[in-house]
């Protein structure tokens, strides 16, 4: 039983960790549309960065999909964020055990700790399909 459930979480990391792009490997899947961006644009989506002006194929290129879309509805109009995150490990919740009685007597209920979160890294806020703002997570 625990062979196949290590067998299965490590085919599980490899599928995902093949998902993981690179500005480079989607500059190489469409090198046409990337020639297309201004030399500036070009440069910055090598790098991984993302500006005002770029439009939503220049952030794909930079940044690749959002792991998450908001849009936001104002009376100036209507917004969409694309949202990044990335995995912060080392994040150390304890735990905690509590008291419960059941039916038996008196025993400990516990929640193990979790060792890693999600935390937005960059937020990219597009209006008519151009990029209004940018917001990156200071370290």
């Amino acid at each position: 039983m625990h062979a196949q459930l290590a067998a299965g979480l490590a085919l599980s990391a490899v599928l995902l960790g093949g998902c993981a792009t690179t500005p480079q490997s989607r500059i190489e899947k469409n090198p046409t549309a990337f020639a297309a961006l201004t030399p500036e644009q070009q440069e910055r989506v090598r790098g991984g960065g993302v500006g005002v002006g770029f439009d939503e194929a220049a952030v794909r290129f930079a940044l690749g999909e959002p792991d998450r879309v908001i849009e936001r509805e104002t009376a100036e109009g209507i917004t969409q964020s694309w949202v990044y995150y990335s995995l912060v490990s080392g994040f150390d919740n304890s735990g905690y055990c509590a008291p419960r009685f059941p039916y038996y007597g008196a025993a400990f209920y516990c929640e193990p700790s979790r060792p890693s979160q999600y935390e937005e890294h960059t937020r990219v806020v597009f209006k008519d399909g151009k990029v209004v703002s940018v917001d990156r997570a200071k370290k």
